[in-house]
């Protein structure tokens, strides 16, 4: 998905997307996340991954504190 940065505002980067239905998804992202200090204009490549190894490891944890909750 491609995000242009619309404005800077108190470090966070008010980013501009078309959805699927061609509206305006407007939304903000801290500056610390972008590579280098975005600027108004710049255009971005937003990629969503999933992370596996991370979601397994939350669902362990939750199953672990669920068996001493209920004393499983």
């Amino acid at each position: 998905m491609k995000i242009s940065i619309d404005r800077i505002e108190n470090n966070f980067a008010v980013c501009v997307a078309e959805n699927l239905n061609n509206r305006e998804l407007v939304f903000s992202l801290p500056v610390e996340l972008f590579p280098a200090p975005p600027r108004e204009g710049e255009i971005y490549t937003l990629t969503l991954t999933p992370d596996e190894a991370e979601r397994s490891s939350r669902e362990s944890e939750m199953k672990s504190k669920l068996n001493k909750l209920f004393n499983m």
